[in-house]
């Protein structure tokens, strides 16, 4: 017998991936929820999300109870406009260049805010939408791991907020004793192989760089000191790899971090942070199963152990993307918060990856119209429009 349409719409919130639609079950693609690190931030990310949401404003009105400051200000900080020009430059990268802000300073804290914010709201518009959506896996890059570990339930938004502002405050009162930073060696003709990255972190039997972030099969990113940055981007001047330094404000994710890795160790033992088993299962940034491999985790021990991991070990994010692909089937991407940049790397390696952003409003409906109508296009012509919730 088949089922009324009031049962198809009481399954829809149980079924996990499913929407109600004209007395049928929509079912999902396979998916996963990504969320972005350091380069992907701009000035006045997030803004629409706080203007036209409540709950996006509650996000940032709870950090600026919790941490004493108005992140309005340094995120959404207007530049006047003889500056402005000086701010809109992007490289090839992605990267925005240009005057610095209060937004360079706390950037890990203001992305995270902002990437939360987004999640929120998206949220929010699943259950008006009376839409059940659950991702297979999640993951983040860099910092946005702690926004993955949060939405994943592995801790709350207010141990997050303290997290993520302690781990800033610690790696830039690090990288002050250090003088190093981070460049990135690309190669837009081939992958870069593991011989590659030996001869680019080796110089005449010693090591001068070390690898930070495999960011995409053709780029990664190294780190060291100034000095040795400097002489290696000397020695690449003349080979098939382009070297761009980045604007940060040390060699983050290598072993000149360790004592900032052991400073957020006793911070988490002191305060005596909990976490939680994850409902949705994360790949780890920098834990692995065999050294190659990242690991998926989700018991509380291994959250503590990534996050103190990972501030001086290498960021395997294109090894994360290749073991959502090819291990668990993803079929669709969500990327909260500024992923302009994000998307462009899974899209050039992935293009039968379907990747979608939620970071302003239009990106928000963009996104919520894939999910009532999986794979169609908007502009396609259908007899079928109306919303799913009717």
């Amino acid at each position: 017998m088949p089922l009324s349409s009031l049962t198809l719409f009481f399954y829809s919130f149980r079924i996990p991936n499913t929407a109600y639609r004209k007395g049928e079950l929509i079912m999902q693609p396979e998916t996963a929820y990504i969320f972005p690190g350091q380069g992907s931030q701009y000035l006045g990310m997030g803004h629409e999300f706080y203007d036209h949401f409540e709950i996006a404003a509650f996000v940032f009105y709870r950090a600026n109870r919790l941490l004493n400051r108005e992140f309005e200000k340094i995120i959404f900080g207007k530049i006047p406009d003889k500056f402005r020009d000086r701010v809109s430059h992007v490289d090839e990268l992605g990267i925005k260049r240009g005057l610095k802000t209060h937004l360079d300073k706390q950037v890990q804290i203001a992305t995270y805010i902002s990437s939360w914010a987004a999640f929120s709201v998206f949220r929010e518009r699943l259950e008006e939408e009376k839409l059940s959506l659950k991702p297979v896996v999640m993951a983040g890059h860099s910092f946005g791991e702690y926004t993955a570990l949060t939405a994943a339930e592995g801790m709350n938004y207010d141990t997050g907020l303290q997290l993520v502002n302690q781990r800033q405050s610690i790696m830039t009162s690090c990288a002050k004793d250090i003088d190093g930073g981070l460049v990135a060696i690309i190669n837009k003709n081939r992958d870069i192989t593991q011989e590659d990255v030996r001869n680019i972190t080796y110089y005449a039997g010693r090591e001068i760089l070390h690898i930070a972030l495999y960011n995409s099969p053709k780029q990664n990113v190294f780190g060291g000191k100034s000095k040795n940055i400097g002489a290696a981007k000397q020695l690449l001047k003349e080979s098939e790899f382009r070297a761009i330094d980045l604007p940060v404000l040390g060699p983050w994710h290598t072993p000149l971090m360790v004592v900032a890795s052991d400073n957020l160790k006793k911070y988490i033992e002191e305060k005596e942070f909990s976490f939680k088993k994850l409902e949705t299962p994360i790949i780890a940034n920098t834990l692995t199963d065999d050294n190659i491999d990242p690991k998926t985790i989700t018991h509380p021990d291994e959250i503590k152990e990534e996050l103190i991991h990972q501030l001086d070990h290498p960021v395997l994010w294109a090894q994360t993307i290749k073991k959502m692909v090819e291990e668990y089937k993803i079929k669709r991407i969500l990327i909260f918060g500024p992923g302009k940049i994000t998307q462009k790397i899974i899209n050039d390696e992935y293009p039968d990856v379907r990747v979608c952003r939620i970071e302003d409003l239009d990106t928000l409906e963009e996104t919520m119209y894939e999910i009532k109508y999986p794979g169609r296009k908007k502009e396609e012509p259908s007899e079928d429009t109306q919303p799913l919730d009717e």
